[in-house]
């Protein structure tokens, strides 16, 4: 029986595929409850429920833990349990009439002795973690000593930053082989734990750094930290809240490249400072992508991808009008050499009403795409509205492009014989 906590998949996924059928891993990893055991059958929930021994230490084999699907999992652990009516009696919760999610103290109570327990009874076992993804920052920072991944996603109804960023800094300091971090929707100073980067021992271990949705502004040490890292091959920038010139000037004035791997952006409104930065490292630059292309700064910034970068793989490009259709096609034809992954969509603001400029975009794209597509191209997700003697113009034109998955066809023409699902295979 495979446990999601110690999934045999390569990459060691601690999910649950299917909550309702999937949860009962609960009462495996439970069965040495002693004390909590008794606890639990006061709220309610019957001691049969769990084993008495179990053929392995089940604890042992987990190598990825997410502690935000822990939680979900017990919920829909302890739901199951009240509300499946053919249950196993072994599965017999007596003596409440909880309902699924209820605010009663005693579900909480029992999801929060449940999730007590679970954590005890990883540290108890020694779990030797290789990705440790988390939700709370005030978490075993004392226990777990061999994380290589961290990732760092932050609540936007944080009280106190500058304690939650001194938490998050004793969690980096107590890791040994940190190899990946990251920092995701975050919009205070993240002054502390960047800071215990500096200063721990991980020069010569992290080796990839991923923003997502983080506040530049204000980060003053950001050159000082990335000075350390000898063998950092990778940085991605997905998104953010702000990107100001102070930060980019710091990136600037690196002596050591700057390997910034992926960039997607929403508005910038200082090109001067995104022409530095890609000056400093177009030339890493891999997979990159806008909210939306119709406002004019961001069509000055294809002219600086084309211009800066020469191995693009991945592009998102929505949005389209008029006006930079035809650069977008130049940007796409730059990369026939490396792009491996294309997202076109027009229109994504209107998409369930009518606009004669999206259907000339949309003819536009499918009489001209599949003349300029890379060989390399794998992947093609397309948001238009489609006639369908023009899309099988372009599946003409596209027919020598090794195109693995055609992701997504999305359209509201009334012409197209046939609607192709997501990750339907095109070409056989």
């Amino acid at each position: 029986m495979a446990y999601p906590f110690s999934s045999t998949s390569k990459n060691h996924y601690l999910v649950v595929e299917n909550y309702n059928k999937r949860c009962d891993f609960i009462h495996i990893y439970l069965y040495n409850l002693n004390d909590d055991k008794k606890k639990l059958k006061e709220y309610g929930i019957d001691n049969k429920l769990f084993q008495s021994n179990t053929l392995f230490n089940y604890s042992s084999f987990i190598k990825r833990l997410n502690t935000y699907k822990i939680l979900h999992s017990i919920e829909r652990w302890i739901v199951r349990a009240i509300t499946i009516e053919k249950r196993p009696a072994n599965y017999f919760m007596h003596n409440t009439n909880l309902l699924p999610f209820s605010n009663s103290d005693q579900y909480w109570n029992i999801k929060r002795l449940i999730y007590k327990s679970l954590l005890k009874n990883f540290i108890e076992n020694k779990v030797n973690l290789h990705t440790f993804e988390i939700k709370i920052v005030k978490f075993l920072y004392s226990n777990c000593k061999e994380i290589s991944s961290l990732y760092f996603l932050f609540s936007t109804f944080i009280n106190d930053n500058t304690l939650v960023d001194k938490h998050l800094s004793q969690i980096i300091n107590s890791q040994q082989n940190l190899e990946k971090i990251l920092f995701g929707f975050n919009n205070f100073l993240l002054y502390h734990s960047l800071l215990s980067i500096k200063d721990s021992n991980y020069s010569n271990t992290l080796n990839i750094f991923i923003f997502y949705y983080v506040d530049f502004k204000n980060v003053v040490i950001i050159k000082e930290v990335f000075e350390e890292l000898n063998v950092l091959e990778s940085i991605h920038i997905l998104y953010y809240y702000s990107l100001d010139s102070n930060f980019i000037q710091q990136i600037v004035n690196l002596s050591r490249p700057f390997k910034l791997k992926s960039l997607f952006i929403e508005k910038i409104y200082q090109i001067e400072s995104l022409q530095s930065l890609l000056q400093k490292s177009g030339d890493y630059l891999e997979n990159f992508g806008f909210t939306s292309l119709v406002n004019e700064p961001n069509q000055q910034i294809l002219e600086l991808i084309k211009k800066y970068c020469a191995t693009i793989k991945f592009l998102d490009l929505p949005g389209f009008n008029r006006q930079n259709v035809n650069l977008a096609f130049d940007l796409i034809g730059n990369f026939k050499q490396s792009l491996n992954y294309l997202t076109i969509s027009i229109g994504v603001n209107r998409f369930f009403s009518y606009d004669y400029d999206d259907n000339v975009l949309s003819s536009n794209v499918l009489l001209n795409l599949g003349q300029i597509l890379s060989s390399r191209l794998e992947y093609l997700s397309l948001t238009l509205m489609i006639n369908a003697n023009e899309f099988e113009v372009f599946l003409k034109y596209s027919q020598n492009t090794f195109i693995r998955k055609l992701l997504r066809v999305e359209y509201l023409a009334v012409a197209v014989g046939a609607f192709l699902k997501e990750d339907e295979d095109l070409f056989s």
